[in-house]
């Protein structure tokens, strides 16, 4: 049963989904990418940011599920998720949150910015796009992080007898 090893059904996909869909999306920010006849262009943006969005919420699930494993006994205690818990706090996991989205709302003012400039007029697409889509994202993934940090300090209060 999968629920035995979140790890192959989480954590593995979501690490290899996350860093495909952030490299995507980093090198995406500059401009298109022309690859002999294919450019990647604010289409494969979208993707790769979906892709970084789905990673991140996979691994979400997989350190939860392992939690609720260990606490359910269905899996023996790691060492590995008390060292997580040693550094993770809810504090911290809080201020990533409000980080990821204070960076995703710079990248909107960004965008907002440059069509006040324009007399909230037409704009360039591909420009906009490039602003846009980082900062959803960023603010997806810090709203995210900040209510995966609650969960994750809920499920260890029982699960690991830490203070989070």
């Amino acid at each position: 049963m999968l629920i035995y090893s979140p790890q192959w059904l989480f954590l593995l996909p979501g690490f290899i989904l996350s860093l495909f869909g952030g490299v995507g999306v980093v090198a995406l920010l500059f401009g298109p990418i022309t690859i002999k006849n294919v450019v990647l262009d604010g289409g494969t943006m979208i993707v790769a940011a979906m892709s970084l969005i789905l990673g991140v919420h996979l691994i979400a699930f997989g350190v939860s599920t392992k939690i609720f494993a260990i606490g359910a006994k269905l899996i023996p205690k790691n060492e590995t998720v008390h060292q997580f818990f040693s550094y993770f706090t809810l504090e911290r996991g809080l201020l990533l949150g409000l980080l990821l989205i204070g960076s995703g709302f710079w990248f909107i003012m960004h965008a907002l910015l440059r069509w006040q400039a324009a007399n909230f007029g037409p704009i360039s697409y591909s420009e906009n796009i490039r602003n846009l889509i980082p900062g959803t994202t960023l603010t997806i993934l810090g709203v995210q992080t900040i209510f995966t940090s609650f969960f994750l300090s809920v499920l260890s209060l029982k699960t690991l007898n830490l203070k989070t």
